[in-house]
């Protein structure tokens, strides 16, 4: 039911933000108390200031991603049913939380509307990168991250199917030399004949 609620309130929030910026942006959790306060999130107050905190002040649109791996993780749970490998949703999860948030934060530093979209976190990393290799050193190790990223799980999806294929082929050979040699003296009747 949080996934839900959350997923209302951040699909809410990317439509209403700038409606309710005003509120969330120059206060605390103070306001959800307040009832002279209202927000235009589908989701009320906690919802708005929830997704305010996930996304403006967190990860960006990358907090889609916690989403998903709070539905594989509660689907699990509650149904008893894999969706999902759950141990490699999460490590993707991160991993594309992380790179998303960082891109997005360096591809809209400079547009302050749009800057929410890699949240507070995409904005300081990609501000630090910027420092440490500048503009260009940036975009190639976002590129070479997400490069090697999709080479890796390719390559380990491939030497996976390879070696399942292998271990396929020797089991079938076993099987035909069992088949075609001699059958087995299950008594030992040529010991004693």
């Amino acid at each position: 039911l949080l996934g839900v609620f959350l997923l209302l309130a951040f699909t809410s929030y990317l439509l209403s933000w700038k409606l309710d910026s005003n509120i969330l942006d120059n206060s605390d959790a103070g306001f959800l108390v307040d009832s002279s306060v209202t927000v235009h999130n589908w989701t009320g107050k906690l919802g708005a200031w929830m997704a305010h905190f996930f996304i403006k002040r967190g990860v960006g649109i990358a907090a889609f991603f916690i989403l998903l791996i709070m539905f594989v993780g509660g689907f699990r749970l509650v149904a008893g049913l894999r969706i999902l490998p759950f141990s490699k949703t999460l490590r993707f999860s991160l991993i594309g939380m992380l790179w998303l948030s960082v891109t997005l934060g360096f591809a809209f530093r400079n547009d302050p509307e749009m800057l929410m979209l890699g949240g507070v976190f995409g904005f300081e990393s990609s501000l630090w990168l910027n420092g440490l290799v500048g503009a260009p050193g940036t975009i190639l190790l976002l590129i070479f991250i997400l490069v090697s990223f999709l080479i890796i799980v390719n390559l380990l999806s491939f030497l996976k199917r390879k070696h399942e294929k292998e271990i396929a082929e020797e089991d079938a050979a076993v099987a035909a030399a069992v088949a075609t040699g001699p059958k087995e003296d299950l008594y030992n009747t040529h010991e004693f004949a």
